[in-house]
């Protein structure tokens, strides 16, 4: 026979009854915290004033304030903010010449790079495979981070494009980690909420070594509302069946659809362009 059990909604509807009750109050902020059901708001038509209307903050490890911990969470109000780029004019990423979506997206991610204002938020983070995406280019040009810089030669140390590790590079070049590139981009895309400073992270895998390896992660960066961009290349259902099934990719959208506040889509060169400008980064 069903059976109802009521115990999973009580507690729910207890913190919705409490909750209309505290919306009434004029000038308040109020926070309730029922055993992992929070609930926080105010009086929409009188907001607090004073001391009642700073931003809240939420003790990640320590209820210090900001100033004495870097582990405080800040309201949004103290978040910086920046000018976007206008790289739907920009000329690196409008020529008529024929072009692979890769390499126009590396194309991008130089317009994006270079912009006086909007450079520095830009994280281009590549667990593998630099080259074969054509971002080589970059190396010389932004650096790769590397916090003693860089400590041995190259084996394409001859090479103009070689590998170019430095202190204050901008590329993140992990070393075929998946896991640890997704960390890292965790800590770029979250930065927005636990430092009060957005960044715009690019996270580039290799065909199919992106959610199929790490989407357990990429469901923790959306827990967290990470703010950033995920990209497959050389993926979907490529002629580099050589190698195995490692480039016949056609279920990375499918993984990906699973994560609720994820967007994704097929794109193409010139979908790219959409994606990124103006509404993606905004």
């Amino acid at each position: 026979m069903p059976r109802f059990d009521p115990t999973g909604l009580v507690k729910g509807w207890a913190v919705d009854l409490a909750a209309a009750q505290l919306r009434g109050l004029p000038g308040v902020s109020w926070c309730i915290n029922a055993g992992g059901d929070v609930l926080a708001g105010r009086h929409h038509h009188v907001p607090p004033v004073g001391e009642a209307a700073a931003p809240w903050r939420i003790a990640a490890r320590t209820p210090a304030p900001y100033f004495i911990s870097p582990w405080v969470r800040v309201g949004p109000s103290s978040t910086a903010r920046t000018r976007l780029p206008r790289i739907c004019s920009a000329p690196s990423t409008v020529r008529g010449d024929a072009a692979s979506t890769t390499t126009a997206f590396t194309r991008l991610l130089r317009t994006l790079a270079r912009d006086p204002d909007f450079g520095s938020r830009v994280v281009p983070i590549i667990p593998d495979e630099a080259r074969t995406f054509g971002m080589d280019s970059l190396f010389r040009e932004f650096g790769i981070y590397a916090a003693h810089g860089q400590k041995y030669e190259p084996v394409d140390h001859d090479l103009l494009l070689s590998y170019q590790e430095s202190t204050s590079g901008q590329l993140l070049e992990e070393g075929i980690t998946e896991a640890g590139a997704t960390a890292s981009w965790i800590a770029a895309a979250t930065s927005y909420a636990t430092r009060g400073v957005p960044m715009v992270p690019f996270f580039t895998f290799y065909s199919m070594f992106g959610f199929q390896r790490v989407g357990d992660l990429i469901w923790s960066a959306a827990d967290a509302r990470a703010r950033g961009f995920l990209l497959g290349a050389t993926a979907g259902r490529t002629t580099l069946a050589g190698e195995g099934l490692q480039h016949q990719d056609g279920h990375s959208l499918l993984l990906s659809s699973a994560v609720p506040n994820c967007l994704s889509s097929p794109a193409l060169a010139i979908s790219k362009r959409w994606a990124f400008a103006p509404r993606g980064l905004s």
